[in-house]
């Protein structure tokens, strides 16, 4: 249960992190990058529903846990970027340490559950990989990049 426990808590801080990031972004008028990372904060709270309901399905009670505050003050639309970049990487890896360690304990249950959220870090590590070749492309046009996010 404290390994699921542990990846509900970071899915909910990865919320709360793109949170912090799509209101930064509101108040400083990039409403394309606000939207999509309001699209993302959402799909963090889904991520973080597949523990839940895998630890209730399996007779566990979800542990509720403090979420660390994320960072609220950012200098740029291209900093953001990066930092989601290594937040996905970082979440990346703790996936992959969790998906190793339930199948070395024989938990193939767990080990279904970690697979799943591998397989979602793909897909998040090529929307950040993304997201890192458009900021490269618009370079200092950061209001064109912005309504390029708001389109995606």
């Amino acid at each position: 249960c404290s390994l699921i426990n542990r990846r509900i808590n970071e899915e909910e801080y990865s919320s709360r992190l793109y949170h912090a990031m799509h209101l930064w972004m509101d108040d400083n008028a990039y409403m394309g990058s606000s939207k999509l990372y309001h699209k993302f904060e959402k799909e963090e709270l889904e991520h973080a529903q597949w523990g839940i309901d895998f630890l209730l399905n399996t007779g566990c009670c979800p542990e509720v846990m403090a979420i660390e505050a994320p960072p609220k003050e950012f200098t740029s639309l291209p900093q953001i970027i990066q930092m989601t970049y290594e937040h996905e990487q970082k979440i990346s890896s703790s996936c992959a340490e969790m998906m190793s360690y339930a199948a070395r304990s024989g938990d193939m249950f767990a080990y279904t559950l970690f697979h799943k959220y591998v397989q979602e870090q793909i897909e998040e590590l090529g929307k950040a990989n993304d997201l890192l070749k458009l900021a490269t492309l618009y370079g200092a046009d950061v209001h064109l990049l912005d309504k390029k996010l708001g389109h995606l």
